[in-house]
């Protein structure tokens, strides 16, 4: 957790247990600092997951081709990214595609980050862990439908 005077930040750095888990962390550690007074207004909340997946290029990875008169499938790398709003959030969705590492090999990334800003306001507990639910929500199921069942089939995936 990194807090500045701005914001507040938590970052998972290793494997991901799921969000049941992951909610209760963020509840531990966010419910003392709203109710000692530490967080008076919130102006934004977001979730944001990035997903690093070694050796696959994921642009072949998803429902809908990319067709970009520069690109072919001979490019050595591409990244994409598109803003939309959806509901009450800003999703913004970064694609980077068959990026090379040092070594050689490839990595692609996807990236979804669901925001909602509100004029500074006062948000009751109870709240700001809803806005957080709904923005995990929104943030899965876009994830979910950028990529093919057959690759998402292939992750494992617990729900």
């Amino acid at each position: 957790m990194e807090i500045n005077a701005k914001s507040i930040t938590f970052n998972l750095i290793g494997s991901y247990t799921g969000w049941d888990e992951y909610r209760k962390t963020l509840t531990a550690n966010l419910l003392p600092l709203i109710e000692k007074g530490v967080i008076a207004k919130i102006s934004r909340i977001g979730i944001r997951y990035i997903s690093v997946f070694d050796q696959i290029r994921i642009f072949d990875n998803i429902k809908s081709s990319l067709k970009f008169a520069p690109f072919d499938d001979n490019s050595s790398r591409a990244q994409f990214r598109a803003e939309m709003d959806r509901g009450p959030f800003l999703m913004i969705v970064t694609l980077l595609n068959a990026f090379p590492k040092t070594d050689g090999e490839i990595y692609s990334i996807t990236d979804v980050d669901t925001i909602k800003v509100f004029d500074p306001i006062k948000l009751h507990t109870g709240e700001i862990l809803k806005w957080l639910e709904d923005a995990h929500i929104e943030q899965k199921t876009v994830f979910f439908s950028l990529l093919k069942k057959e690759f998402i089939d292939s992750l494992n995936p617990e729900y």
